[in-house]
């Protein structure tokens, strides 16, 4: 008889840490999504060499990746691994615009140290602002919870679950909180 896992154990089993092991081990987060793969903000992989990631439950189990596709401007890497399936689930992203007012969950892995569980922070969308080029714009999703340095990279869900944002950037100095719209992230991973 196959288990089925609770839509909790299903997003704690998607989110993961990244980080640089040769960079003084800076650390933000990544998550699985399907269709596309593992996702997280272009500037948690700046550097692209010595790069893991591992789930908070087994933290020595560290797997390298490389960076198959990295963007600056929408701010969003895909990432290659060797992961086996059966270690983590995958998200579905949202079909459905999110709106001002709209709840919102953001997860990811602030501060991580050894012990620390993944950090879920309810919220909503206080803004749809659009960040423009000069030959493109891109859409972002700024929610009212504070998004905390190594949360970058993580996702943010809406009310049904499903993934409407990639953190961008926030945090107590930050004067917004901002991820990238999901339809960004298809976009550009289909370009």
């Amino acid at each position: 008889m196959k288990i089925t896992p609770t839509a909790s154990e299903q997003r704690d089993r998607s989110v993961w840490i990244v980080e640089h092991s040769g960079n003084g081990g800076e650390q933000g987060t990544a998550f699985f999504l399907s269709g596309v793969g593992l996702v997280t903000a272009a500037h948690c992989v700046e550097d692209p060499e010595d790069l893991l990631v591992y789930h908070q439950s087994t933290p020595s189990n560290q797997a390298k990746v490389s960076v198959r596709k990295r963007c600056e401007h929408h701010d969003l890497a895909i990432l290659d691994h060797a992961i086996s399936s059966n270690e983590f689930f995958e998200l579905e992203a949202a079909t459905a615009a999110v709106a001002v007012g709209d709840d919102v969950i953001a997860y990811g892995y602030p501060g991580y140290g050894p012990g620390d569980r993944l950090n879920i922070r309810e919220g909503k969308v206080t803004s749809l602002p659009r960040k423009h080029a000069i030959d493109r714009s891109i859409d972002r999703v700024e929610v009212l919870q504070e998004l905390s340095q190594g949360m970058s990279g993580g996702p943010v869900l809406d009310a049904r679950g499903k993934v409407v944002g990639v953190i961008h950037k926030g945090g107590p100095n930050e004067g917004r909180q901002i991820a990238t719209a999901i339809h960004e992230l298809k976009k550009w991973a289909a370009s």
